[in-house]
């Protein structure tokens, strides 16, 4: 009864009051509404349950723009044409150009130290070469003698001589020609030796260069899934102030986001190290590489027992081993020849200075002789000789059965990689472009509020594992290929690489 009566003195005084205040002053319509408008949008806003986003997460790029995926350097099929890749994420100083596997090949060849050891070693074999064929050519020597020489009978004195003395072996049981025969096959081994030290400095400068590219890779894998991440986290801030997204939805995208940062920061020092390493071997800065080499679209077919076969007849490290085995029987034969008699010619002029009782004079003679030279007993000298040679020849043979066996092996187990690594690299390139494709359909299922941000963290996860994988399996095959070439001796074919001295 009291509140009505309040409300109704109130209504009373107020519709006694209006009269007076629109009389004194003019009402603006127009203006009262737009203030009436103002109010409602206020209280609507301040009391909406619900605020829109900025944007929905569907509109979030999925694919990695950076990462070359495995479709742009198919090396599995037939050999194609090289597909331009983007540029590398890791950037370039000044006007510095990435560098080219091949000429990371001629600088490892041309600086590094174990080059001029075997060129050192093939120069040792040259020179020996030339002089066993000494052996061909005759000996002239000029010997001079001064200082009296008394005979006893005769009384005569010689206070000097001087002459010149040519001789020359012919013939030896064949013990001159298996000796320069061995001399040549020598440097014939250290030429092959020469060409696989290179193949070998060359394998070296590959498999770093490959690394850095790896890293390089990788790289971009982890920094699409970053980009990925933080693009996530700003579209979630904004859900959460507008109260449609929690606080640990947000706290959840940027754990994702710090292990990310966490991963490329890893790898870029995977990336430097392997950089280095690169330097160390060709003694020359490198900025980056080029992502687009040969050994990319090389293809490797046949089996096991063929691409042995191959190595048998082109490996390089055998090839060796079989001359020096050669080399050895030829040095065989020529010491068992010391225990024949050998033939040869001797010519001589002489100039004697000669005092008799009565006068000085000085002769000159004249000799042509044929010579036999037989060592009937040296302390078996020679039987030890010969034996010890045996000895080194078993262990040649012995050295070139390891050789083929170890030669097999690595076959072996390149050829299974190479296949296996096939398989696991075709079924991680179908994972990730299935990954780019779901993670598409989560985003816009997400924003029908279908997805959680757990199935969005897990689609992004797999999608840059499986990128991780592809490019894991995609080394692994061009290495396992590598060594293959490099077993087959077709390593200076396929990049054109001159490797002999």
């Amino acid at each position: 009864m009291r509140t009505a009566l309040s409300f109704g003195l109130i209504g009373l005084l107020f519709a006694c009051c209006l009269p007076c205040a629109l009389a004194e002053q003019p009402v603006d319509v127009g203006a009262v509404e737009r203030q009436a408008e103002s109010d409602v949008r206020a209280a609507e806003a301040e009391h909406a349950p619900e605020a829109a986003p900025s944007g929905s997460l569907t509109g979030i790029p999925t694919d990695d723009a950076g990462y070359i995926q495995g479709n742009k350097i198919d090396f599995l099929n037939e050999p194609q044409e090289i597909v331009p890749s983007p540029a590398p994420s890791i950037p370039l100083t000044g006007d510095e150009k990435p560098m080219t596997l091949k000429e990371a090949c001629r600088l490892a060849i041309r600086n590094h130290p174990r080059i001029e050891s075997s060129d050192a070693d093939l120069d040792e074999a040259e020179a020996d070469y030339g002089i066993a064929r000494s052996q061909y050519y005759p000996k002239v020597d000029w010997v001079t003698k001064v200082g009296p020489s008394r005979e006893l009978d005769t009384g005569v004195v010689e206070y000097g001589d001087s002459a010149i003395l040519i001789t020359q072996k012919l013939f030896k049981f064949g013990g001159i020609q298996d000796s320069v025969a061995s001399a040549r096959l020598l440097l014939q081994s250290a030429r092959l030796q020469s060409a696989r030290t290179r193949e070998d400095i060359a394998v070296l400068a590959i498999n770093a260069y490959l690394t850095v590219l790896q890293s390089q890779e990788l790289v971009r894998v982890y920094e699409g899934a970053l980009s990925f991440y933080k693009k996530l986290l700003e579209s979630f801030r904004v859900r959460y102030a507008g109260g449609i997204s929690s606080l640990a939805d947000a706290q959840k995208v940027e754990v994702s986001l710090r292990d990310a940062e966490a991963q490329v920061v890893r790898q870029n020092e995977q990336f430097s190290t392997s950089r280095s390493l690169l330097e160390n071997i060709i003694d020359t800065p490198v900025a980056s590489v080029e992502p687009n080499v040969n050994l990319l679209h090389v293809s490797i077919d046949g089996s096991i027992e063929e691409s042995y076969q191959r190595a048998l007849g082109s490996n390089r490290k055998l090839q060796a081993l079989v001359k020096q085995i050669d080399a050895q029987t030829k040095s065989v034969n020529a010491s068992e020849a010391d225990y024949y008699p050998e033939l040869g010619y001797r010519l001589q002029l002489k100039n004697e200075f000669q005092q008799f009782k009565a006068a000085n004079k000085c002769t000159q003679t004249a000799e042509a002789q044929l010579t036999l030279d037989w060592n009937l007993f040296n302390g078996f000298s020679t039987t030890n000789e010969v034996t010890k040679k045996k000895a080194v020849l078993r262990r040649l043979k012995a050295s070139t059965r390891g050789a083929e066996l170890e030669i097999r092996n690595v076959l072996t187990d390149a050829m299974n990689s190479y296949a296996s690594s096939a398989s696991e690299y075709k079924l991680a390139k179908e994972a990730f472009d299935s990954s780019v494709s779901l993670m598409s359909l989560y985003l816009s299922e997400f924003d029908l509020g279908i997805r959680t941000l757990l199935d969005l963290t897990s689609a992004r996860d797999g999608q840059t594992n499986a990128a991780v994988r592809e490019v894991n399996a995609r080394f692994t095959r061009i290495r396992a290929a590598l060594n293959i070439l490099l077993e087959e001796g077709r390593l200076e074919s396929v990049l054109q690489l001159p490797l002999e001295k």
